[in-house]
């Protein structure tokens, strides 16, 4: 029972600090294209703002860390170039191959990324 309630938390804070990072995800995109820079250039700012505002907030805040701080960081940034690989690909395909809109092609992505980052952060980066 108290491992079903710490469970529930944790993904209840991860959701907190994920929608914040969301929010500086796509607000930064939507704010450099809107001022005419590349969607697939502004995707990639975006992700690298919300990637320096995640890692803090996820080694202390959701999963309470303890461990060595180089070493989670090294792993927190191989996970995140993954799910960036994986935002840049699909935002590309949803854009340019299927025709949906940018804006509609981010936030259905984001939503991708976000379970794939919350999945290799509980058992990859933070697994204490």
């Amino acid at each position: 029972m108290e491992k079903n309630v710490e469970n529930k938390n944790e993904i209840l804070k991860y959701t907190v600090v994920g929608i914040m990072a969301t929010f500086i995800n796509i607000g930064l995109y939507s704010y450099l294209v809107s001022q005419g820079m590349d969607y697939r250039l502004s995707t990639t700012i975006a992700i690298a703002v919300s990637v320096a505002f995640a890692f803090p907030a996820n080694k202390s805040y959701v999963f309470k860390s303890s461990g060595d701080y180089k070493a989670e960081l090294i792993k927190f940034i191989t996970a995140r170039v993954f799910t960036y690989l994986m935002d840049f690909v699909f935002i590309i395909v949803f854009v340019s191959l299927i025709g949906i809109d940018k804006y509609l092609s981010k936030v259905l992505v984001t939503i991708l990324v976000i379970i794939t980052n919350y999945l290799l952060s509980k058992k990859v980066v933070f697994k204490n």
